[in-house]
């Protein structure tokens, strides 16, 4: 960007916005658990809270990928299921 740093401010649009993505894009219900490799910054927060009104559990994941094992995220995916 060009200029000084700017604040962004949002409403309830966003989370509302991404309700509707994840029930009519994902099909994301209440009886399913959400896995998104990513930091939850400013956005994935925001995708993040909105599964969370679909009734799905949201399941995270602190750390590198990779430790203990490069298939770290496949084990787990598999434990959660």
């Amino acid at each position: 960007t060009t200029g000084r740093p700017k604040c962004m401010a949002q409403g309830c649009g966003v989370l509302l916005t991404h309700l509707k993505e994840l029930a009519l894009h994902t099909d994301l219900r209440a009886s399913d658990r959400l896995f998104y490799f990513s930091t939850l910054s400013w956005m994935m927060w925001n995708w993040a809270t909105s599964a969370l009104a679909t009734g799905a559990a949201v399941v995270t994941y602190d750390g590198d990928p990779a430790f203990p094992t490069a298939d770290r995220l496949w084990r787990m995916a598999a434990d959660a299921r």
